[in-house]
């Protein structure tokens, strides 16, 4: 195990908050531009099965897709995510 100086701990707690921000904006648009409503119904799809309602199971799938957030691939993946998300949608609706 390595000892971390205050400092090192502070900045990866600053780069954390910071993904989990960018995963906060990221599911808050995806749900916007997708007019996903509030609810537990894809907790299934998109979740592991935890969560406790729609928008955080967009937030685990968002979690596991990207795990490494950088500013300039989030918003290159923002357009993927929403195609993804539509056709998953979609497939359970033909269900």
């Amino acid at each position: 195990m390595t000892n971390k100086q205050p400092g090192e701990i502070t900045l990866e707690l600053q780069q954390e908050r910071i993904k989990k921000r960018r995963i906060r904006n990221i599911v808050t648009n995806l749900m916007s531009l997708l007019h996903i409503p509030d609810g537990t119904h894809l907790i299934d799809i998109f979740g592991d099965g935890h969560e406790a309602d729609n928008r955080e199971a967009l937030t685990t799938w968002v979690g596991h897709l990207l795990p490494d957030l950088d500013e300039q691939e989030v918003e290159m993946r923002i357009s993927q995510l929403n195609q993804r998300a539509e056709t998953r949608i979609r497939v359970l609706a033909e269900r």
